[in-house]
């Protein structure tokens, strides 16, 4: 019971972030704000669960088709990072906790170019949207990363069971 009361969370929060970012999108009318994407990376650098991945990636491509015109383009830049994330985690004695924040960055630039790539244009990123668009996913990150990175905790205090 407690495993599908997750799964229900865990469903209704990713299409939501999915409707939050298509009417951010709407209402910008540029990619600034990928609060899914930064769900995203949240869900790689804490455990690679194909299933909730792959959905989420999914929702990703309808995000990408909706903004660019293109299912694969997210795919493109998503499935080599999750790779790379995944040998992070088993290589670095890093912090997990750090890995989001340091994906983010690449993800949002190589968005940035391919998308520009794809439509013909010349690869041109201004510096002020650029740092302002990574400043507001990180700041989401660490909105999401309140929320639902808990790791057992509650607080200070470890759940008791």
């Amino acid at each position: 019971m407690k495993k599908l009361f997750l799964i229900n969370i865990f469903l209704i929060t990713s299409c939501s972030l999915f409707f939050f970012d298509v009417c951010c999108i709407h209402f910008f009318e540029a990619f600034f704000l990928s609060s899914l994407l930064c769900f995203y990376l949240l869900q790689i650098s804490t455990f690679l669960h194909l299933p909730k991945l792959g959905f989420l990636l999914f929702l990703l491509s309808l995000e990408s088709l909706i903004t660019n015109g293109s299912l694969w383009l997210a795919s493109t830049y998503l499935i080599p990072l999750t790779l790379i994330s995944w040998k992070a985690q088993q290589t670095t004695l890093a912090p997990k906790s750090l890995l989001p924040y340091l994906l983010l960055p690449l993800c949002l630039i190589s968005h940035d170019l391919l998308a520009q790539a794809l439509g013909g244009q010349a690869i041109f990123m201004p510096n002020t949207y650029t740092i302002g668009k990574i400043t507001v996913n990180i700041v989401c990150i660490w909105f999401l990363s309140l929320k639902f990175s808990s790791h057992g905790t509650q607080g200070s205090r470890y759940r008791s069971t």
